[in-house]
């Protein structure tokens, strides 16, 4: 067995980049995230959430599953993790 054989594998750097930080792009990101591995999230628009963003909320009196809630919370889950870095206008 030769020495490189025997050398310890380098540790891998995982890192993700993702394109566009719509509603799928910020879930894809908070479950990478959830295993461990870096994000970049870029978005060419000036604030992330996609078109669902602009999704009103149809609720009354009680919640009848619309989920436009949906992107108002993952976009302040995804700001509060350390492993995503989002880069906006870009």
């Amino acid at each position: 067995m030769s020495e490189h054989d025997r050398r310890m594998p380098e540790p891998v750097n995982r890192r993700v980049l993702i394109i566009g930080a719509g509603i799928s792009g910020i879930t894809a990101s908070l479950e990478l995230a959830g295993l461990g591995i870096s994000v970049i999230l870029i978005e060419k628009e000036a604030s992330i959430g996609g078109l669902a963003a602009s999704f009103c909320c149809k609720a009354a009196e009680r919640c009848n599953k619309c989920f436009a809630c949906v992107v108002d919370k993952r976009s302040r889950d995804i700001k509060n993790l350390t492993d995503v870095t989002i880069l906006t206008q870009t």
